[in-house]
């Protein structure tokens, strides 16, 4: 069930990147379609002899869940950071997993704060396991919702070609896939529906919802 407050956001598109503590903020873990938006002004990269590595950018987020907490509008302006900007969400257009600060009108996702999800055939979305460390903005029980992936039920675009183990770190988890000669296949997932479910149950109980490293 969506959870969106009756205020809705600014049509202005954003013009600088959004400067508030994360303390300040609210937080929400949602799913999202993305589209693209544009770059913000980085005044310190137009120096001469200046390199920066990362790229303020902002990205227009459609809602289509809420896991924890709440929003202020269903489509909304996100603004964030990385090293290659929106061209990883231009090649890969799956639904996202993704959590969100909001401090006013301001709606910020922290450095990679995304994950892609890949889509069963009945429609129910799954965050992928392949060896890759969950977010410590997920909770950390969010490990045991794991779950058998019936590989006919899903798009054969989630399988690994041979010549993409290495970039995808495949021999360093093989446990993980299902090896076959025409590449490498997920064994297993997570349903977006249990870890709702898992961000209700906590919040009710007042635990922890984010599993913070040492």
């Amino acid at each position: 069930m969506l959870l969106i407050a009756s205020v809705s956001a600014s049509a202005a598109v954003p013009t600088s990147f959004p400067e508030f503590k994360a303390s300040q903020a609210r937080r929400a873990v949602v799913v999202v379609r993305v589209s693209p938006g544009g770059d913000l002004p980085m005044d310190e990269c137009r120096q001469p002899d200046t390199i920066c590595l990362y790229h303020d950018y902002w990205f227009w987020a459609r809602v289509t869940a809420v896991l924890s907490g709440q929003v202020d509008d269903e489509s909304m302006k996100v603004a964030t950071t990385s090293h290659d900007g929106m061209q990883s969400f231009i090649e890969d257009d799956s639904p996202r997993l993704m959590s969100l600060l909001l401090h006013g009108g301001d709606v910020v996702m922290p450095k990679y704060a995304s994950r892609s999800l890949a889509t069963r055939s009945d429609g129910a979305l799954f965050l992928i396991d392949n060896g890759v460390p969950l977010p410590d903005w997920l909770p950390c029980a969010a490990t045991t919702l794991r779950e058998p992936l019936d590989e006919q039920a899903f798009s054969p675009a989630l399988r690994i070609s041979p010549d993409s183990y290495e970039a995808r770190h495949v021999d360093l988890h093989r446990d993980l896939f299902r090896i076959t000669p025409d590449g490498a296949f997920p064994r297993y997932g997570i349903a977006v529906t249990r870890l709702r479910d898992l961000f209700a149950s906590l919040t009710a109980s007042g635990a922890s919802t984010s599993c913070p490293r040492p």
